[in-house]
């Protein structure tokens, strides 16, 4: 029979780490299926898998895990996030509490987002609407790079820096960037040859919660972070910055080159109760090599700043349920008055009405949006007729 001095008590923390066993694997999915009517010429009226994705979080021990995701969806197949983080404050990483912070300081490399934006930086199942707003389309969203996460004040505030590579021309916008009518208005710095090769972006973030909430990965299991089930009081504050180095040093041969671009963006949320609410700025100023050819063949330095602002609420009104409203503009050249949206517009300016039905039970959420879209378009061009339904299912695992 063992003596007294023999036994030992085992604490609560010290039986977790002796259960703990490396390497190990965690698997999460999500799937959207998506309906959208939308009026103009061409109507759409369609349906569509919005996206497939599985995140794969390997724990190769206490320090080091690697997390890779694909997706499919419109557009794709592609790979989201493919990334190593390394837990550099001696703080053992907990697979129990994934998506929070262990640690003090991280290191993340690879393919990862760019922390622009509180709206791209939230996990897709967790978003009040079918569709992020047009304020996150100035984030770079994903891109290679390497940057560091630092947490104080027992989670609540969080800083990240690094360097992104930022070599992408998704819309050739560097032979027209005049003329071109964008789209999805994503401009960086523009490929234009062995000169361009290697652009670096690079960007910072602080954010700070009460609730210890302002996670720049969070993965999530379920719709913990999109309503107030649980009925909190806390706020939220966000500061973004990227710049990105100059892609040329003059141009002589096309028509415009983008040289660079810089932007920040504030963000604030309010929860309080049953209800949610959020309001985002971001501004984003271009700079371009423009050829002229007369009186002799030069370039000159031009540019542009484009604005975009989103005030968003969501209100639950009954179990699971929650009504939404949503204000955004998007003005696509505030200085040189070139760069137009997809139609020829020079701001647009959108008001959605949404509705959400949530199941924890079922791991399911059912959302419906109608966007009461309003372009600006130059004088005498009529203004398209293009309101848009979205419904869109999403489930997890």
């Amino acid at each position: 029979m063992a003596s007294a001095s023999d036994r030992k008590v085992v604490a609560e923390s010290d039986e977790d780490a002796i259960n703990i066993e490396y390497p190990m694997l965690d698997i999460t999915g999500s799937f959207q299926f998506q309906y959208i009517k939308a009026n103009g010429t061409p109507q759409i009226n369609e349906m569509d898998i919005r996206r497939f994705n599985l995140s794969v979080l390997a724990q190769v021990n206490e320090r080091v895990s690697l997390l890779l995701e694909p997706e499919y969806g419109k557009d794709m197949p592609a790979i989201r996030d493919a990334y190593v983080t390394f837990d550099v404050s001696g703080t053992p990483v907990n697979l129990k509490n994934t998506g929070k912070y262990a640690g003090n300081m991280e290191i993340y490399a690879g393919n990862h987002r760019v922390p622009f934006s509180a709206e791209v930086l939230q996990n897709d199942i967790n978003l009040r609407f079918v569709e992020r707003n047009l304020t996150s389309v100035i984030s770079p969203d994903r891109m290679v790079g390497l940057s560091v996460v630092r947490t104080m004040l027992d989670k609540k505030l969080i800083l990240q820096g690094g360097v992104w590579n930022s070599n992408i021309n998704s819309k050739s916008e560097g032979t027209n960037l005049q003329n071109s009518r964008l789209g999805d208005n994503q401009i960086f710095a523009t490929n234009t040859g062995s000169a361009a090769s290697n652009i670096a972006i690079k960007a910072f973030r602080v954010g700070y919660s009460t609730a210890g909430r302002d996670n720049f990965y969070t993965r999530g299991k379920g719709f913990g972070e999109d309503e107030n089930f649980k009925g909190e009081k806390s706020m939220a504050y966000g500061l973004s910055y990227y710049n990105s180095s100059a892609a040329t040093t003059v141009a002589s041969t096309a028509s415009a080159v983008l040289n660079g671009a810089s932007a920040y963006e504030a963000d604030m949320l309010l929860r309080y109760g049953k209800l949610s609410a959020e309001i985002e700025y971001a501004k984003r100023n271009l700079d371009w090599w423009q050829l002229v050819l007369l009186p002799t063949s030069h370039s000159v330095a031009v540019s542009s700043a484009q604005t975009s602002y989103t005030v968003q609420a969501s209100y639950l009104v009954m179990e699971n349920m929650s009504v939404a409203l949503r204000k955004e503009s998007f003005v696509y050249d505030g200085t040189g008055q070139v760069l137009k949206g997809a139609f020829g517009q020079d701001k647009d300016d959108w008001t959605t009405i949404g509705l959400n039905y949530y199941s924890h039970d079922l791991n399911t959420k059912i959302q419906g949006n109608y966007i009461l879209k309003r372009e600006d378009m130059p004088a005498g061009i009529d203004a398209p007729s293009n309101d848009t339904l979205l419904i869109q299912a999403t489930t997890y695992f």
